[in-house]
């Protein structure tokens, strides 16, 4: 026990330095190259830390079931260590277009709530109203969004309402509490004119013999009634569904996707690396795009740190 916590506590500089003991001592016994022995033990050792980690945090969280009378939840059972099949399953799944799908089947086969486990962590998923209402409303405040989140969106959603907590996020909820109050709410004009034209595209679709992406569809007309009703310019992405010379902000539809899949992939990839990537261009690239659109000042929430 005393050795586990001693593995799990020790600070990245200290262990860094261990490691690179070890390596001089064993480079100079064996012919092995340094850098080769370096990497081989740091990465062992990382590894061998993550497990007994999250052991120690298995046994916490078991004590404290038992202590509250509660009952921990059930683990994704992936086939390889550290269930990093699991996380392949989901990147497979989103480049497939459907990345719900896989959580339905694991909701289906675990229940409404569970824990991925990837990597020897602990990501928890939860489809249960109950439990997303306390979440979002009851119990918001017991719920932070982390700093962490904050790292890996801030290039996209700055210090925003979607990325921070406590008085930042109070500040930026004030903010944005004009744009639904009850009379801008109440008037249903501006999803009215989005319906229509969702109906009119429907009414079209339908008549063909041709097999169409519904979720595609509802999609778009989210977007439309987004942009038109947080910014009074609506980019018409879904009038372009049949006709795509209709669409009067292609740039911006098609930068919000990329911008989205890259935050989706930065996501994925901080379970194993730092968000500083090479897509940080990309990301640049297209919030220009879409700080471009008329009314999007909202957006511009970023400062230089």
């Amino acid at each position: 026990m005393w050795l586990d916590a001693a593995i799990i506590n020790i600070s990245t500089p200290v262990s860094t330095s261990l490691i690179a003991i070890f390596t001089a001592w064993y480079s100079g016994r064996s012919n092995r190259s340094p850098p080769f022995v370096f990497l081989s033990t740091l990465a062992v050792f990382h590894m061998l830390r993550a497990v007994l980690a999250s052991n120690a945090s298995s046994r916490r969280k078991k004590q404290d079931a038992e202590r509250l009378g509660g009952r921990i939840i059930p683990k994704v059972k992936g086939k390889w260590p550290g269930n990093f099949d699991v996380l392949l399953e989901m990147v497979r799944s989103e480049s497939e277009g459907y990345p719900g799908e896989i959580f339905a089947r694991w909701c289906e086969e675990y229940g409404p709530t569970f824990d991925m486990g990837i990597l020897w962590g602990s990501q928890m998923v939860t489809a249960d109203p109950d439990v997303i209402k306390q979440i979002v409303s009851s119990q918001f405040t017991s719920f932070e969004k982390s700093e962490k989140w904050n790292r890996m969106s801030y290039d996209f959603l700055g210090d925003g309402i979607f990325s921070t907590d406590g008085p930042t996020w109070k500040h930026h909820r004030s903010v944005a509490r004009p744009f639904f109050a009850q009379d801008r709410i109440s008037d249903f004009e501006c999803f009215k004119r989005h319906v229509d034209v969702l109906l009119d595209v429907l009414t079209t679709q339908a008549t063909t013999s041709k097999a169409f992406d519904l979720q595609d569809i509802f999609r778009r007309l989210t977007l439309d009634i987004t942009t038109d009703f947080l910014f009074g310019t609506a980019v018409n992405s879904l009038r372009s569904y049949s006709d795509p010379s209709a669409l009067e902000h292609a740039d911006f539809s098609k930068a919000f996707d990329e911008i989205s899949n890259v935050l989706a992939t930065r996501v994925r990839q901080c379970v194993i690396i730092s968000p500083e990537e090479p897509i940080m261009i990309q990301i640049e690239f297209n919030l220009g795009i879409i700080e471009e659109l008329p009314g999007t000042p909202i957006l511009n929430t970023k400062e230089t740190r």
